[in-house]
């Protein structure tokens, strides 16, 4: 079902999980099927469970994916495991942890290659902090 909008009664898991793909750049919140389903430029990146059950669909890296499924912490995707999709439940804060750096993971493999810097140049921008500008560099003027 789709996410309930009363947001009180969400699993705290299923909430920290549903920001955490809301907050991803250019990232669009679907219910296709009925579930809370969020993508970026057309492609999904992650499929949500209930708010109840916390779990979610995502597509990671090749080798991500096998030690998931081999280590048993997540199971192939029905349907859609076949192109390399994962189902994983989260029941404590490893596992949610794990889900949260997975959705990067499904973010980043599927968002276009020149958005992907774009992402890149974001994140390292914010972690630096911000720069002071030198004072004998000019300002360059705005193309029209």
């Amino acid at each position: 079902m789709a996410a309930r909008t009363n947001r009180g009664k969400w699993h705290p898991f299923f909430a920290a999980l549903f920001d955490h793909a809301a907050s991803k750049p250019g990232a669009q919140l679907t219910h296709p099927w009925g579930h809370s389903v969020f993508g970026v430029a057309g492609k999904n990146f992650v499929f949500l469970g209930d708010a109840d059950d916390p779990g979610m669909t995502v597509k990671p890296y090749p080798g991500s994916r096998d030690v998931l499924v081999s280590s048993q912490m997540a199971t192939v995707a029905h349907y859609i495991g076949r192109f390399g999709w994962v189902d994983m439940r989260v029941k404590n804060r490893r596992q949610l942890k794990l889900a949260l750096n997975l959705i990067d993971e499904s973010y980043e493999h599927v968002i276009p290659k020149r958005a992907r810097a774009v992402a890149a140049a974001a994140v390292a921008a914010n972690s630096e902090g911000p720069r002071a500008r030198t004072k004998g560099a000019p300002r360059r003027k705005a193309r029209r």
